[in-house]
């Protein structure tokens, strides 16, 4: 599978996502993705509170 390919899967499976969300409620699919992806679910919630968070380098950390 070509890399542009694999990029068009994933905007597709992102579009498939935003429209199951407008159709049934964003709570509806979060419920039924953390059924069925218990894992998953887990890891999107851990990461979603990183989102906005920047990265600082390791160099420019303070060692105590």
């Amino acid at each position: 599978m070509t890399k542009e390919l694999q990029q068009l899967q994933y905007h597709d499976v992102l579009t498939d996502w935003a429209s199951a969300m407008e159709e049934r409620g964003t709570r509806n699919v979060l419920n039924d993705f953390k059924s069925n992806y218990p894992g998953h679910f887990r890891e999107m919630q851990a990461q979603i509170n990183r989102l906005d968070q920047r990265q600082v380098p390791k160099l420019l950390t303070k060692d105590e």
